[in-house]
């Protein structure tokens, strides 16, 4: 075998060389970095709930009111929000019955629709109940930031299952804030 052959398999073996760590590389499958933007799953009130089935509980020593969660409608969605039906009953026993959305990694809310006995659910269209709302010790939201860091969340993910939720909400912690 002459150099110049001798010289010619040495170069095409370190080309061959150089070129299979390339091609692993590409033989890898494509990693997304990017993160998909998050996207609200599908959602509607639930066709029926129990009033006698409520989970109630207390969220302020000063109140009257007695709040709830219907159970069965205590569910946590594929997007990550915790939704329910949610009762407010006051000592006259008049009710407000809503059906709302936590998302415990952005720390916000929403009032998806409200019920009337005479008409069923209705859904919320103001501004501060149709969009998501920042969880807040003051102003529209402190009951559901109170919900939230009584049981619902465990920082920024559902605190599941739904049964452990309500469970620490019955409950009750000594210091919410």
């Amino acid at each position: 075998m002459t150099t110049a052959r001798i010289r010619s398999f040495f170069r095409l073996g370190l080309v061959a060389a150089l070129c299979l760590p390339l091609q692993a590389a590409l033989a890898q499958p494509k990693i997304d970095d990017e993160e998909k933007p998050w996207e609200e799953a599908q959602w509607a009130p639930p066709a029926s709930f129990q009033l006698d089935k409520l989970r109630t509980f207390r969220l302020e020593q000063t109140t009257t009111m007695e709040f709830g969660i219907e159970p069965s409608t205590l569910q946590v969605g594929s997007d990550g929000v915790i939704r329910y039906v949610f009762v407010a009953r006051s000592a006259s026993g008049a009710l407000n019955v809503l059906y709302e959305g936590m998302r415990c990694q952005t720390a916000e809310t929403r009032i998806y629709a409200r019920w009337d006995p005479s008409s069923g659910w209705r859904q919320s269209t103001g501004n501060s109940d149709a969009s998501w709302q920042p969880l807040s010790f003051r102003g529209a939201t402190r009951r559901q930031m109170f919900m939230a860091r009584a049981g619902l969340c465990d920082g920024p993910t559902p605190n599941n299952p739904p049964s452990r939720m309500l469970d620490e909400l019955q409950r009750g912690k000594p210091d919410i804030r």
